[in-house]
C-alpha cells in the first residue's frame, strides 16, 4: 500500500493486524511479525504500540478487547504457547534482524531451550523447519523463534518496503513462511504489484 510520508502508516498498519487477521488468516488472534527499516522506528514504533491512550495501542486494543501483547524481536522468549491462542501476538523487529544469508549466530534462529514448549505438538516431518546440524540432537528441529514463526504463519508487516525488495528479503519471508505480507511505502519499487 502506498502512503505520502507523514500519512499514518504506523495507525494503519495497527488497524490492519485485525482486519487481516480476521478476513485473511481467519483467525481471532494473529501472530504478526511487524518490519521496520531501522531500529530507532522500531523504538518509536514500540513506544506508540506500548502507550496506553497513543492512537496506535488504542486502535489493537479495542481491535482486540485488551487481548495483545507487543514484544520488541529481542524477547521472543517471552511468547507461551498459551498466548497465540488466547491473544494477538505482534513481535516488532528490523528487516536486518532477519535478512542473513547465513543464519548462523543469529538469535532468531538459534535453537533456544526456552521455546521448548512452543515444539512438543509439532511433527518432526514438517518441511522448511531449520534443523539442528550437529552433536547428540543433530537432525532435530530447532526450537527456534525463526521456526516458531513458520510453524504458526505470521502476518507480515513491512514498514518502508522499497527498502525490503532484495531477493534475499523475499527469501526472509519464506523462512518465516508469512501467511499474508502486506508492505507500506511512500514509494514503491517499479516491480511492485
Amino acid at each position: 500500500l502506498r502512503l505520502p510520508t507523514g500519512g499514518g502508516k504506523t495507525l494503519l498498519s495497527a488497524h490492519t493486524v485485525a482486519i487481516a487477521g480476521e478476513t485473511y488468516l481467519e483467525t481471532e488472534f494473529p501472530l504478526v511479525l511487524w518490519l521496520v527499516p531501522t531500529n530507532t522506528i522500531r523504538q518509536q514504533t514500540l513506544e506508540t504500540l506500548k502507550k496506553p491512550g497513543h492512537p496506535n495501542y488504542e486502535a489493537l486494543r479495542e481491535a482486540f478487547d485488551g487481548r495483545f501483547m507487543v514484544l520488541d524481536i529481542e524477547d521472543f522468549t517471552q511468547i507461551r504457547p498459551q498466548d497465540l491462542k488466547s491473544k494477538a501476538v505482534i513481535v516488532l523487529g528490523t528487516i536486518q534482524t532477519l535478512r542473513v544469508t547465513s543464519t548462523e549466530g543469529r538469535k532468531v534462529y538459534a535453537h533456544n531451550e526456552n521455546l521448548e514448549p512452543h515444539f512438543t505438538k509439532v511433527s518432526e516431518n514438517i518441511a522448511g523447519l531449520e534443523r539442528i546440524e550437529e552433536g547428540d540432537n543433530a537432525g532435530k528441529i530447532k526450537y527456534s523463534f525463526s521456526n516458531l514463526l513458520h510453524v504458526h504463519r505470521p502476518l507480515v508487516l513491512v514498514d518502508e518496503a522499497h527498502n525490503a525488495s532484495s531477493d534475499l528479503s523475499f527469501e526472509v519471508l519464506q523462512r518465516v513462511n508469512a501467511a499474508c505480507v502486506i508492505e507500506y511505502t511512500a514509494t514503491p519499487a517499479t516491480t511492485s504489484n
